[in-house]
């Protein structure tokens, strides 16, 4: 079977690596940045001679807002070193649990962060062996951190016992994260007017960070050909063409999701998710 990658891309060992990534560098809804923090200034404020489990989080939301993104956040203002497991790839049990094991027992005294990707997949459940759930229950100076698109789909054993015990919400993200996103994207690679970019803004709710990347490429391309130009002027009927051909992928997740938490409200899972709604309801 393929082998599931250790790190995430761009990493130089696959004993582990260093993100580079702040919390300044956390764009989107406001309460992700918040939660970050409690979460980091938790383990940050722990006592010196604290090597016990300290607990984890479960990132969830829509494909494309930055789930991996957040959990290197935390993982590079600890200072720790990540490992990171996409557990929906395919892996071989022996080598899965091999590999858990030996993430966490490498470097010892110092801080590490595990990270399991796509804990809402098909292939996830069949990795959750006792073997795999022993190592991270008996695992020092270690935190762990999962991403999921469909939380309701995760196995119930990793959320038990406070193996996951903080769940955070990561949504599309907000009117000027989109306006930071889409001048970063045309940069260097078109002119944007400060008009377009907030009519564009204004027509983008619910589109996450990759949809405006795909949505820029095309009004780019677009705009080349019109233009023949490597570097061309964007204009808003290209912006209109583009945004008509690449809509939110987020919709069907927020319609799905709106359902679950409806349902499952009373466990406290997806509060946020309903505070979310309701702000657009009334808003």
């Amino acid at each position: 079977m393929p082998s599931l990658r250790l790190v995430a891309t761009g990493a130089q060992k696959a004993s582990g690596y260093k993100p580079n990534r702040k919390i300044d560098d956390i764009r989107g809804i406001a309460t992700v940045k918040r939660n970050l923090l409690e979460i980091i200034d938790t383990v940050r404020n722990r006592p010196a001679d604290f090597e016990g489990w300290m607990g984890g989080v479960l990132l969830y939301g829509p494909s494309g807002c930055g789930k991996v993104f957040s959990a290197e956040v935390i993982a590079s203002e600890l200072d720790a070193t990540m490992f990171l497991f996409d557990v929906g790839a395919g892996w071989d049990h022996k080598q899965f649990e091999t590999s858990v094991r030996d993430a966490v027992n490498a470097e010892p005294d110092h801080l590490k962060v595990l990270h399991f990707e796509n804990v809402d997949s098909p292939a996830a459940a069949s990795l959750r062996t006792d073997a795999v759930l022993h190592t991270l229950d008996h695992a020092k100076n270690t935190v762990i951190t999962a991403s999921a698109t469909l939380p309701w789909q995760a196995s119930v054993q990793l959320v038990q016992q406070e193996r996951i015990n903080r769940v955070l919400l990561v949504l599309p993200p907000d009117p000027p994260s989109r306006a930071l996103s889409i001048v970063e994207r045309a940069h260097d690679n078109a002119h944007i007017s400060n008009d377009d970019v907030q009519w564009l803004v204004e027509h983008t709710e619910g589109y996450s960070f990759t949809d405006l990347h795909v949505l820029l490429g095309v009004a780019i391309t677009l705009a080349s050909k019109e233009q023949d130009t490597s570097t061309p002027r964007l204009t808003r009927p290209a912006l209109r063409v583009a945004r008509r051909d690449v809509p939110p992928s987020s919709a069907q997740w927020l319609s799905q999701a709106g359902h679950h938490a409806l349902m499952n409200e009373k466990g406290g899972l997806y509060d946020d998710l309903l505070q979310y709604f309701h702000i657009r309801q009334h808003s």
